[in-house]
């Protein structure tokens, strides 16, 4: 299957929230997440969180989100086009689309207040939609 070849990262809806800020993001589409004012010990504690799965390389007074994911991040925060799918499994994915890539996002249900999110080529999207539907 297509999915066992893709990137994905899982990430509590505090973590996405500070990432998407970080990179200038103040609004986002699609993900259902209540509006939440972070205190700075809760921005920290994410920041940390997030430093543990080697998804931030800290500086001296600045991070720096991998690349990958950075990528990804990006095409959530200021998305060319949208679309919500549904799996033929009952799996609901919201979809953001860049111009060489879309960023596949799914609630993951294992962990409370997290998303998953896939990236992939726009091809590789073809692919992986053919597969669910």
């Amino acid at each position: 299957m297509i999915e066992a070849n893709l990137k994905s990262w899982i990430l509590s809806f505090d973590e996405l929230r500070v990432l998407l800020f970080s990179l200038g993001f103040d609004k986002n589409e699609g993900i259902l997440m209540n509006e939440k004012t972070f205190t700075e010990s809760e921005v920290l504690l994410s920041l940390h969180h997030l430093t543990q799965k080697n998804l931030l390389s800290v500086h001296e007074e600045s991070f720096e989100i991998i690349p990958e994911l950075k990528k990804y991040l990006t095409i959530i925060g200021n998305p060319e086009s949208t679309q919500v799918i549904s799996g033929e499994d009952g799996r609901e994915y919201f979809v953001y689309f860049g111009n060489e890539a879309a960023a596949v996002t799914e609630r993951y249900w294992q962990r409370k207040d997290a998303i998953r999110i896939t990236g992939m080529p726009l091809e590789a999207y073809r692919e992986w939609r053919q597969s669910i539907l």
